[in-house]
């Protein structure tokens, strides 16, 4: 009976030693003393391996209700339900602010919080989800205001911050050790930050960045896949920073830059998106640094049409002092579009790049009797579009006369936008039509 005793005790401790630990997290209220289970739980998943989190009390109503979640032992959560409900006065209506609940997640030492798949706000409480971190990764995040988001490796994403309309509300700070992967937006609040040790967006899944208010910074080591939207819905939002090898994509500002910060963007090896500016460029700007020879696209500036749109800061395309950076200043540059990388910037409403049309803007084309006239092409600062009519007027007069010019017909001439250049209009015969005809000259005019 001994020997067997001891055998099955044996037996049972190493069963105990091969189980898979579970590690834990706690929560903790604002006094650091661990949130009772009625007004916060925590529920071990052994399917995924991870936590759900539920937050169900304001337990200091009129005052902050603080819950701080901690992990320290490499452990992933699932959810976080922040299912807090409002501060009521005495008809049991809410009181929209004065009593917010905090809500923090801090990855300890030694093994920290690994992953935290999602964190959502389904409770009416005025909510701040004030830090949140993890050594790998953070996913989806949906909570009226958010502070900082701290991922070792990728912001997977959407991080959404539902504020209603607030400058001073929305998302503060999403950093990614890698990539940002997700959009972040903040339609009637701020995004103020975000930072990508990698990318941000890719070629196959681009991401969108949005707010309404206050100054936007975009930074990423390496390469930016978005569309990117500051001011949304006549906001007071702009753009303060822009920092990246390479930028795809489309970004939207009503102005770079403001008086309490200096606007600053570069972008340093290659640029092939659309920027447009609806105001003037002007001394709220500190810097403009784009690609040397990879700059192949557009910048609009007084996208609005404003009446006195202007461009008043110089732009470098190359780094700033060195001797072969060239300098633009606008609205008139004569360096030519190829020089550039092919693309363009300008002011609207968009005048004629004299230097880049074909050929180049008060040149002469003579055509030997019997030869086809070749395609002239009316290069602008920026891109192009008619609704109706024709773009151009085409006059002519007799060769070595003083005769006035006379409009011709534009029947016999194909007029259109060239289809990888949208600042380029492409003058040609229409199909068995001569219309460039020897023994005239020719003046075409944009419209």
């Amino acid at each position: 009976m001994h020997t067997l005793a001891r055998c099955m005790t044996v037996a049972a401790g190493l069963l105990l030693s091969t189980a898979p630990a579970i590690a834990d997290v706690v929560i903790l209220r604002a006094d650091g003393s661990h949130a009772p289970s009625h007004q916060a739980s925590k529920t071990y998943n052994s399917a995924t391996g991870g936590w759900d989190i539920h937050l169900k009390v304001l337990y200091a109503p009129g005052g902050v209700t603080s819950y701080t979640i901690r992990a320290n032992g490499g452990e992933t959560i699932d959810n976080v339900w922040i299912d807090v409900p409002c501060w009521e006065n005495n008809d049991g209506e809410c009181i929209p602010a004065g009593s917010p609940v905090f809500v923090r997640l801090y990855s300890d030492s030694p093994g920290g919080l690994r992953t935290i798949h999602n964190i959502e706000q389904t409770g009416s409480a005025e909510t701040l989800l004030r830090y949140a971190e993890a050594t790998h990764d953070i996913g989806s995040v949906s909570v009226e205001t958010i502070d900082e988001l701290h991922a070792g490796r990728d912001i997977i994403g959407p991080v959404v911050g539902t504020t209603k309309d607030n400058p001073m509300r929305g998302i503060d700070l999403v950093a990614a050790g890698r990539d940002v992967r997700g959009d972040v937006i903040a339609q009637r609040g701020r995004v103020t930050r975000v930072e990508a040790g990698r990318h941000i967006g890719s070629a196959f899944s681009p991401v969108v960045i949005r707010s309404k208010h206050n100054q936007m910074q975009i930074e990423a080591a390496d390469q930016i896949y978005a569309s990117i939207t500051c001011g949304l819905a006549d906001g007071s939002g702009y753009l303060s920073r822009l920092y990246c090898d390479h930028f795809f994509g489309v970004l939207q500002t009503p102005r770079v830059g403001s008086v309490h910060s200096k606007g600053r963007i570069e972008v340093r090896e290659s640029f092939d998106g659309v920027f447009t500016v609806g105001g003037s460029l002007n001394d709220n700007v500190e810097s403009i640094v784009l690609p040397a020879g990879g700059f192949a696209g557009q910048m609009i500036i007084n996208a609005d049409n404003q009446p006195g749109g202007t461009w008043d800061v110089p732009i470098h395309l190359g780094p700033i002092g060195h001797p072969d950076t060239i300098v633009l200043e606008g609205p008139l540059y004569d360096v030519p579009a190829e020089v550039l990388g092919g693309g363009a910037i300008g002011v609207a409403p968009f005048r004629l790049h004299d230097q880049s049309c074909s050929p180049p803007n008060g040149a002469t084309v003579t055509m030997s009797p019997g030869s086809a006239p070749p395609p002239i092409a009316l290069q602008h600062y920026g891109p192009v579009t008619w609704h109706f009519g024709s773009p151009v007027t085409i006059q002519r007069r007799a060769i070595d006369t003083e005769a006035p010019f006379v409009t011709v017909s534009l029947d016999k001439f194909d007029i259109y936008l060239s289809s990888v250049n949208p600042t380029r209009i492409i003058l040609a015969s229409a199909p068995g039509q001569t219309g460039l005809q020897t023994g005239y000259e020719y003046r075409i005019q944009p419209t």
